[in-house]
């Protein structure tokens, strides 16, 4: 017997939603390990004038889109570890809204980024003679693990944005906006308020047409949003992790070559990221406010 009579599948529940932020953590693990090799390749393999192909403009892009998420993904399960530890009414509230997202945005992004590991390696990428086909392999299974990713875009969408009258979104969004006000950087600050601006008025817009008894209107895009709100959560991870970097290279304490090139390596990638992946939220945010019902014109017999 597991809880009381009749109340098991809210025992249930609660074990299966520890087990997301588990597979959330899965799925960083094989991101940051797809990262290490094809970066110790890439110091390692030569080809050209260049020398290591690391010196290679477009291959470094490959190993940044590899830090930002897969650093992003293990950043944000901590944030929601953290966060399981407290006692805190609205961090508890605040996991309960980000579970779904600790689940299915590091095992969609950080496939992504496994993908960009086997593309550093070249030919070599996909064989067995190097252990990425296997991390690929691996990690393709969060996806699916505790839950299709679908599913929990439409939990998140469905049920955690509006629940308690959207209060967990609130603290959400006043949790970044405050991170925002905070950083002396005007660019990145000015990103940071914009992207919560945004997911803020994208969530009422699709709130309103979901209570309003559209439902599946509302829902028809629910995948694209789990992607913008969960790029949106990743920027604010990538900032506090930026802000904590600064403070460590300002105090002025001494650094070791390791440590110092540690944390400026947190700010440039935090930077990239909000260059050249919270734009993207942009695109996503006219779309879902479009309402495009695509999907639903969409008969079974059209395939």
């Amino acid at each position: 017997m597991v809880g009381e009579v009749d109340k098991g599948l809210n025992c249930m529940i609660f074990m299966m939603n520890e087990m997301r932020i588990h597979v959330g953590l899965g799925a960083s693990i094989c991101g940051v390990r797809g990262f290490q090799e094809s970066l110790a390749y890439a110091c390692e393999r030569k080809q050209g004038k260049a020398g290591e192909i690391i010196n290679y403009p477009d291959v470094k892009r490959q190993l940044l889109a590899q830090k930002v998420y897969s650093e992003g993904a293990l950043g944000l399960v901590f944030w929601g570890a953290a966060l399981n530890d407290s006692e805190d009414k609205d961090d508890l509230e605040l996991l309960d809204l980000l579970t779904p997202v600790i689940k299915a945005w590091p095992s969609e992004w950080t496939l992504e980024a496994n993908k960009w590991a086997i593309q550093v390696l070249g030919g070599y990428g996909y064989t067995s003679d190097f252990p990425l086909e296997q991390v690929y392999r691996d990690n393709r299974l969060n996806m699916i693990h505790e839950g299709a990713n679908g599913i929990h875009a439409l939990t998140l969408l469905g049920r955690n944005v509006m629940q308690n009258n959207g209060n967990s979104m609130k603290i959400l969004l006043t949790r970044m906006s405050k991170a925002a006000a905070e950083c002396n950087d005007v660019e990145i600050q000015g990103a940071m308020l914009q992207a919560v601006g945004i997911l803020k008025d994208v969530t009422t817009a699709i709130g309103a047409k979901i209570v309003g008894g559209e439902v599946d209107v509302g829902m028809a895009n629910a995948h694209e949003y789990l992607n913008m709100f969960g790029h949106t959560v990743i920027a604010y991870v990538w900032l506090e992790q930026m802000k904590a970097a600064e403070k460590m290279l300002g105090e002025g304490g001494e650094l070791s070559e390791d440590e110092r090139n540690f944390y400026l390596g947190k700010v440039v990638a935090g930077e990239f990221f909000f260059k050249h992946e919270l734009v993207k939220i942009r695109g996503q945010a006219k779309l879902l406010l479009s309402f495009d019902t695509g999907v639903l014109k969409m008969e079974n017999s059209f395939f």
